[in-house]
């Protein structure tokens, strides 16, 4: 269900939230991502440019900072409500 709502969730910031939403959280507020950006941006139907631009997006408002694989969810909050 995650990748269909992930597929069809609109804009490549919507996709990028399903996505990483859905992926265990660490109590520290990390995710790993278990594929390399360019499977993700395949899996997630968008251009390697649009998951950068999208990542880049949610990082200069505040709501992830990505460090390679390892993304902290700044603002869970913020990311659901994006879709």
């Amino acid at each position: 269900n995650r990748k269909i709502s992930a597929f069809t969730a609109g804009s490549a910031e919507s996709k990028l939230a399903v996505y990483l939403l859905g992926l265990p959280q660490n109590a520290d507020g990390t995710v790993m991502l278990r594929s390399s950006l360019s499977d993700l941006a395949d899996m997630l139907n968008m251009g390697r440019a649009s998951l950068y631009r999208a990542f880049d997006a949610l990082s200069m408002n505040g709501i992830l900072v990505r460090e390679g694989k390892k993304i902290i969810l700044l603002d869970r909050n913020a990311l659901r409500n994006i879709f």
